[in-house]
């Protein structure tokens, strides 16, 4: 039984409380770009708080240039695409400063670039 505002101060009863950060759920965002991609916000920052990248999925048909995603202040992935045209990450925690937007660049020209991020936007303590 989970119960409001219990007073663990005076635990007489052997109650606990369940706290739960609402603002730190797991969101999706994806997108399918035909054309390159400078700085194209993806998620938008919020003051007051820091996006969070937990899994990614990059792919692409074409066979050169970077797809990159990531933040200005430097924290980011980038997939060669001569190298490889698919990129899947889970179980990371690439944080953005406060209020920083999550950002895409491209240089693929025309060819397709479909990108599926999973990230929070956690409250800064």
């Amino acid at each position: 039984m989970i119960r409001e505002q219990v007073d663990i101060t005076k635990n007489s009863q052997n109650e606990y409380g369940l706290v739960i950060d609402n603002s730190a759920l797991l969101q999706t965002e994806t997108v399918e770009y035909t054309t390159a991609q400078s700085g194209t916000v993806l998620v938008t920052g919020e003051s007051g708080y820091l996006t969070e990248i937990r899994a990614l999925v990059i792919t692409t048909d074409g066979t050169s240039g970077e797809v990159k995603v990531g933040f200005d202040g430097g924290n980011f992935i980038k997939m060669y695409v001569s190298k490889q045209n698919q990129l899947s990450v889970t179980g990371i925690n690439i944080r953005g400063n406060e209020g920083e937007d999550l950002k895409v660049w491209t240089t693929t020209g025309t060819d397709a670039v479909f990108i599926g991020v999973n990230y929070i936007q956690r409250k800064k303590l």
